[in-house]
Order: C-alpha cells, then sequence, then structure tokens
C-alpha cells in the first residue's frame, strides 16, 4: 500500500485503522482496484493523513448493465445507470444518494438524457 502512496507521489501516512480498513477488505478486482482505491483517499485527504474515513470502496453498483453491451460509451452507461436506480428507488433523493451524484449534476444529467424521473420511481421494485 506504501507502494502505491509512493505512486501518488504523496507524503501522506495512513493511519493503523486506515491501514486495518485496507487489509481486511476483499478485493474482488483486480490489484487497479487498490491502486484506485489508494489514488481516491489521497485525493480526499486534506492533510498529511490519511484515515479510515478516506478509504473508499469502489462499488459498482450496477454490474449488470456492465454486462449488458460491449461497446457501451459512457454516455450510454450513465444513461442507463440513472434510468437503472431510479427504477430501484422509492424516491428521486434516494436515486440521487445510490448513483453518489450531486443533486444538480444528476438535474443536469436527466435533462440532457431526456429522462423523465416520474415514469420510472420505483419500477422495479
Amino acid at each position: 500500500m506504501i507502494h502505491f502512496l509512493k505512486l501518488q507521489k504523496s507524503e501522506k501516512l495512513l493511519t493503523e485503522k486506515a491501514m486495518k480498513k485496507l487489509i481486511l477488505h476483499d478485493w474482488p478486482g483486480n490489484i487497479s482496484e487498490l491502486e484506485n482505491c489508494i489514488e481516491r483517499a489521497v485525493l480526499l485527504s486534506k492533510g498529511d493523513v490519511i484515515n479510515e474515513a478516506h478509504i473508499k470502496f469502489s462499488d459498482i453498483l450496477f454490474p449488470d448493465i456492465i454486462a449488458e453491451e460491449e461497446d457501451l460509451n459512457i454516455e450510454n452507461f450513465e444513461k442507463k445507470l440513472i434510468i437503472k436506480a431510479l427504477r430501484e428507488s422509492k424516491t428521486v433523493k434516494e436515486a440521487i444518494r445510490k448513483l453518489k451524484m450531486k443533486r444538480s449534476t444528476f438535474y443536469y444529467k436527466i435533462l440532457k438524457y431526456g429522462i423523465k424521473p416520474k415514469n420510472l420511481i420505483g419500477l422495479d421494485l
């Protein structure tokens, strides 16, 4: 893990709890998942120390969307992700939380893609 901190050209230190959180994680992906996690932690931490709150694991919210298409561009993926989140949520607020997106970004995206949340909320519940 120290190796990845060096790759990030970071002088930051991991707390014992942060290191334990990293060690205890299952790491279902490959080594790049660990590298991405460290990169996020470096960006999230403001000071010289990375604590357990800065360690965020990349949860693929909807892996079935990824499996559906081989040639999935980012805009198609984003649109399908938003639609799926809306269908699996009781409210727009819940969908936004699932997507880990700013509210303003969410509304910009639904306008961009012509998505009508009212027609999708809770369809898959």
